[in-house]
Parts: structure tokens; C-alpha cells; sequence
């Protein structure tokens, strides 16, 4: 007789990642205001490729994998 384990999956929730990344960056000295402004864009894409991830239910489908590897 064998036995099966059931593991529930892994949840997430809804984090502000921009707030405290942006105010991180505009605390470090020597960045050029070009950097940071571009540091600032990478945040926020990287903030709106986390909810979009997070909040759909996502196939097995080659656009949702392109999409999580991006």
C-alpha cells in the first residue's frame, strides 16, 4: 500500500516592491540621475511583471513560460 504526501501550493500576496527599491536607490551616493532614472524604470517593470505573474492564473502554455522567464 502506498502512501501520498499532499502539499498544498504556494501562495503569494501582494507586495510594494517600488517604494522601498526606489527609495533605496535615491539613497545611494555617486549614481548619476540617468542611472537612476533607468534603475527607477527597471523597478517598475519589474514591479508590473511581478503582479501580472502573480495574479493570473498562468498555462502550461509556451506564452506563460516565456512570460515568468522574462
Amino acid at each position: 500500500m502506498s502512501c501520498f504526501l499532499s502539499v498544498p501550493l504556494k501562495q503569494t500576496s501582494e507586495v510594494d516592491l517600488v517604494k522601498p527599491l526606489v527609495s533605496y536607490v535615491e539613497s545611494l551616493a555617486g549614481l548619476s540621475a540617468e542611472v537612476r532614472v533607468r534603475t527607477v524604470e527597471g523597478i517598475v517593470e519589474l514591479d508590473k511583471l511581478r503582479k501580472t505573474i502573480s495574479s493570473q492564473f498562468l498555462s502550461k502554455q509556451q506564452s506563460s513560460l516565456e512570460l515568468m522567464i522574462r
